[in-house]
């Protein structure tokens, strides 16, 4: 992480994006990033972010992906950001962003309450992110592709594995981690972005709240209290964010929303930065920090579409008050930021041409097709079906209506199973932020924008998949609205005003620990955390149908050169042996071979030729996944595959009741 800050530094400094002194030169020597320079920090983490997540794209199309290259790559950042930066200002610039440095212990006040509160729920976030890796996705794609790429040591996609054609920025970063440490090290990772994340609030809105407080409250000897609304709105928007379910349980994961929301915060801000200056290398690069989001994930084009939206109304709000400039210049603006996203996100765009023919594959793929990726029209049909599970049932109005009720009483509506990390704390965080929209978006500068920006970002997210992990790179964005408006009310003249506004607030963050409690219950941490389990027992006994105990036999026993086909399982993260595991959404290549072979036996050779050596097969995790089609053999094929089984009875050489592994040769 403090190599990522390095390369951003560096890269800030040639671009001259922003000037980072040398030396501090604040008021009292310790906050580094203090009024003007606020963003430097935030700015430097987000361009080496994609910095590292493009280089370690190229490496895998070099074939370097090894551990003395990632070791090289951290290494040389952080002395060559040394060099120019020197080392107590650049680390002073690092740890701020992570901590409010203070040369004195702060007494008991309002500050250190609200810091306690934040550091409590950051906490909870740091343990859960010592767990071993255990989440579903994780397993199947997110770390497992990465460990795929090792072991290839190339970045070509993963056989039958649909996602290793999604924009991979986050795996690019998983995958440094996995060859300098572990799977643990890739979600710390996670965690000191999602504290990047809650501190980049925290500075944007302190920043843009300051000054603010006149166009609250007349100028009376009553209304003095209103010169803590900066402080105030600014530890209400971190502390929001940060006790907020989804933060906390995604912010602990190897998933990638949390990167993907602090990306799409720092390119929000450069975006603001612009608006202020009307500079357009702040546009420029929030266009390219939109396009590292894209890179995370396909759903950061509704940040591209939202910045534009917000170009085409300024433009149009000019004409109309007869100021605008030019409309060439306008469009100008347009191309320039949505060119700088396209190229950005453009090695995953090129690669899936490559591979698949169509750039934002698997969508749009009546389109453009799906050339060489071993698709039918049935396995792409039963994704986007998969897709549409928690589509509207009803009318896109009626649903709109529906909303707020269903977030308090039935967040589950917006993503059941392994997505049910995203959807809890949204009420509080939506509430506040709508507050801010009705109270104060002609008192702050950067409300309009954030309001319209937010409304852009949620609009496509609506009408396209409304699951809540989804919409978490605006969690930033809304955490600042809603600190906005708790300061507005927590520093109001009227006690009673302030009483309901810091009830209401304690009863939200009291919701939040509750229901970030109860879903952690789920994962059963303690005896891992406390030294009294491994990580076998720990992933054997918080996985269903797991299949680690297995794998232990898999990584331990098997020979040099062995191969293994799974069967009935997509979870391949922790096993270490050469494998092809077909995902759900992807071709399987055991159907298609036992659709076509003439007899069991043949169907046995066919999986030798293949250079097959082993089957692991979990069968009550094949059962479970029956429904998506993983077993839609032909009547030839199911005839085939069961008298395959019955040749192989003989040959099993492990068994534990939910898994079995053939030796094939």
């Amino acid at each position: 992480v403090f190599s990522m800050f390095c390369a951003g530094a560096i890269i800030l400094r040639l671009t001259g994006i922003a000037v980072i002194r040398r030396h501090p030169s604040d008021d009292n020597g310790s906050d580094f990033l203090s009024d003007g320079s606020a963003e430097n920090g935030i700015f430097s983490m987000a361009a080496g972010y994609g910095a590292f997540a493009s280089l370690f794209f190229l490496a895998g199309v070099a074939g370097l992906y090894r551990t003395w290259f990632a070791a090289v790559v951290t290494l040389a950042s952080v002395v060559a950001a040394i060099v120019v930066f020197g080392a107590p200002s650049l680390l002073g610039r690092f740890v701020n962003i992570f901590f409010a440095a203070k040369r004195r212990l702060p007494s008991i006040s309002p500050a250190f309450l609200w810091a306690a509160a934040a550091f409590f729920f950051i906490l909870c976030a740091f343990a859960l992110s010592l767990l071993p890796p255990h989440h579903y996705d994780s397993l199947v794609y997110h770390l497992a592709l990465p460990a795929e790429y090792i072991k290839n040591n190339s970045i070509a996609p993963a056989p039958y594995n649909l996602y290793s054609h999604f924009p991979q920025n986050a795996e690019m970063i998983f995958l440094a981690a996995l060859l300098l440490a572990d799977g643990v090290a890739a979600q710390l990772i996670t965690f000191f972005l999602g504290v990047a994340l809650v501190r980049s609030v925290y500075l944007f809105t302190k920043k843009y709240a300051r000054g603010a407080e006149k166009n609250f409250l007349p100028p009376t000897p009553d209304s003095s209290g209103t010169k803590d609304l900066p402080e105030t709105s600014a530890s209400a928007a971190a502390v929001i964010l940060a006790s907020a379910p989804f933060f906390l349980l995604l912010a602990s994961s190897s998933y990638v929303e949390i990167h993907q929301a602090f990306i799409a915060f720092a390119a929000f801000w450069a975006f603001v930065k612009f608006l202020e200056t009307n500079d357009g290398k702040y546009l420029l690069f929030s266009g390219a920090l939109s396009g590292v989001a894209v890179g995370v994930k396909y759903t950061g084009f509704a940040a591209v579409a939202a910045v534009n939206v917000i170009l085409v109304l300024r433009f149009l709000r000019g004409t109309f008050a007869g100021a605008s400039k030019s409309y060439k210049a306008a469009l100008g603006e347009i191309a320039a930021f949505t060119l700088a996203a396209i190229i950005a996100a453009s090695p995953w765009l090129i690669k899936n041409i490559i591979y698949t023919g169509n750039p934002v594959f698997p969508f749009f793929y009546k389109v453009f097709g799906y050339a060489a990726t071993g698709w039918t029209s049935a396995a792409a049909d039963g994704y986007f079906a998969a897709l549409t599970e928690y589509a509207h049932k009803s009318s896109v109005f009626f649903e709109l209506a529906m909303l707020p009720y269903n977030l308090v009483f039935n967040p589950v509506r917006y993503g059941g199973g392994i997505d049910v990390l995203g959807d809890f704390g949204w009420p509080a965080l939506i509430v506040a932020a709508l507050a801010a929209c009705i109270f104060l978006r002609r008192k702050l500068k950067f409300a309009s924008t954030a309001a319209l920006y937010s409304a852009a970002v949620f609009a496509v997210w609506f009408l396209t998949k409304p699951v809540l992990r989804f919409l978490i790179p605006l969690s930033g964005v809304l955490a600042v609205l809603g600190g906005v408006a708790a300061g507005f009310f927590l520093t109001r003249k009227s006690f009673v005003v302030r009483a309901m506004a810091g009830l209401s607030l304690a009863a939200a963050l009291a919701a939040n620990a509750n229901y970030f409690f109860f879903i952690a219950g789920f994962f059963k941490p303690r005896d891992f955390l406390l030294g009294r389990q491994n990580r076998v027992g720990y992933l054997a006994s918080t996985q269903k149908n797991s299949p680690h105990r297995a794998f232990e036999y898999l990584n331990n026993a098997l020979p040099s050169g062995s191969r293994v086909l799974f069967v009935g399982e997509q979870r391949a993260y922790y096993c270490l042996v050469p494998l092809v595991a077909p995902g759900v959404f992807a071709p399987n290549p055991l159907v298609a071979w036992a659709d076509v072979a003439a007899s069991p036996t043949e169907l046995l050779e066919t999986l030798k030729l293949k250079n097959f050596t082993h089957i692991f097969y979990n069968v009550l995790e094949g059962e479970r996944l029956k429904p998506y089609g993983i077993f839609g053999f032909s009547e030839v094929g199911a005839r085939n595959w069961e008298g395959l089984l019955k040749i192989l009875l003989l040959r099993a050489v492990y068994y534990d009741g939910t898994c079995v592994i053939y030796d094939i040769q």
